[in-house]
C-alpha cells in the first residue's frame, strides 16, 4: 500500500498552496464518490491526491515525461497542452512513488480529457476534479449534487461546461473527449427511454 502521508508531504513541496489544496479536495471528493459507487476508496483517494502532480511543471518537461514513458499523443492531443499533465502524471507517479496500479494510473491519465468506456474509478476522478469543494464555476454546486446520484449525468453536465470553454479559447476537442461525451450522452438518452 502506498504511503499517503509521504506522498502528501512531497506533493505539498512540489505544488503551490492552491494546487495542493485542490489536490486534497479532489482526493476527498473522490473518496466520497467511491463510497457512493462501491469503488475502492483507497485507490480513489490516491488517484485524486496525485492527479495534478505534473500540472505546475513546464510543458516541455511534461512532454519529456510523456516521451520517457512511451505515451503516444495523437496529432490533436499534441495541440492541446492542457491535457498533457494527466498523461505525464500517469508515468511520473509510477517512477516517483511506485504507484503501478493500472486503475489508478489510468484514472490519473484521463482525468482531464476522459475517454470512451471509462471505468468507474476513471469516471470518479474525472468528476471529482470538477466537483471538488474548491470549485466555484457556474453550476459547480449543481453538478456536485448530480454526482452523488448519477456519475454519467455528472460527466454529461461537466461537458456542458468544458466544451464551450474549449471552443471559446479556439481549442481542439480530442477523440477521447468526444468518446467520453458521447458515452455519457448515450447513458443519459437511454435513461429517458
Amino acid at each position: 500500500m502506498n504511503d499517503f502521508n509521504k506522498i502528501k508531504n512531497e506533493l505539498s513541496q512540489m505544488l503551490s498552496e492552491k494546487r495542493f489544496n485542490h489536490s486534497m479536495q479532489v482526493a476527498l471528493q473522490a473518496f466520497k464518490l467511491a463510497e457512493i459507487y462501491g469503488e475502492d476508496t483507497g485507490k480513489a483517494f490516491l488517484a485524486g491526491l496525485v492527479h495534478d502532480c505534473c500540472k505546475e511543471i513546464s510543458k516541455a518537461e511534461q512532454l519529456k515525461i510523456i516521451n520517457q514513458f512511451g505515451i503516444i499523443l495523437t496529432d490533436i492531443e499534441k495541440t492541446e497542452p492542457n491535457i498533457w499533465h494527466g498523461y505525464a502524471a500517469s508515468g511520473y507517479i509510477t517512477e516517483k512513488w511506485e504507484i503501478d496500479d493500472p486503475d489508478v494510473c489510468s484514472a490519473v491519465k484521463y482525468h482531464t480529457c476522459g475517454r470512451g468506456n471509462m471505468s468507474v474509478l476513471e469516471k470518479i476522478i474525472f468528476v471529482a476534479d470538477l466537483t471538488s469543494e474548491d470549485r466555484n464555476y457556474p453550476d459547480s454546486e449543481k453538478i456536485r449534487e448530480i454526482s452523488y446520484k448519477n456519475l454519467d449525468r455528472a460527466i454529461y453536465e461537466c461537458y456542458l461546461y468544458i466544451i464551450p470553454f474549449i471552443l471559446k479559447r479556439k481549442g481542439r476537442i480530442t477523440q477521447n473527449t468526444l468518446d467520453c461525451y458521447n458515452d455519457a450522452a448515450s447513458q443519459i438518452s437511454s435513461e429517458k427511454e
